[in-house]
């Protein structure tokens, strides 16, 4: 892959805009959309490195020197979230089912209960 599709792609798949990948690393957007274009065969190794940095690969691939691969970090980062996604969904079900011990010994309503359960689904508890 060459750098400017490698630019072009990992800003796509970051959701960032040609600007708010400029702002990031001190350029404007026609800057971005010219290193994206391949106008701009040579960047500076400041300015590459900042790149690499925010798209969360290498300096080497943006100079057009490695292929594109996720950083480590990233992949660390992924599974932590992941880890932590399935963390909060075990800690749901374990509220759901001791609100509904209360139900069975009337200490709440199904009411209460189903109002309580939308409520901690929805992240407003």
């Amino acid at each position: 892959m060459t750098p400017n599709e490698t630019i072009k792609k990992r800003r796509g798949e970051l959701k960032l805009t040609l600007r708010e990948l400029g702002d990031k690393i001190g350029v404007t957007a026609g800057m971005i959309q010219r290193y994206e274009c391949g106008y701009v065969k040579n960047i500076r190794f400041d300015r590459a490195k900042l790149l690499a940095e925010v798209l969360g690969v290498s300096a080497a691939e943006i100079m057009g020197l490695g292929e594109y691969a996720p950083e480590p970090t990233q992949k660390r980062k992924a599974e932590k979230e992941k880890a932590n996604a399935i963390e909060k969904a075990g800690g749901i079900l374990d509220i759901i089912e001791r609100m509904a011990e209360m139900i069975e010994k009337g200490t709440i309503t199904a009411e209460e209960f189903a109002e309580m359960k939308h409520k901690l689904l929805n992240n407003e508890l």
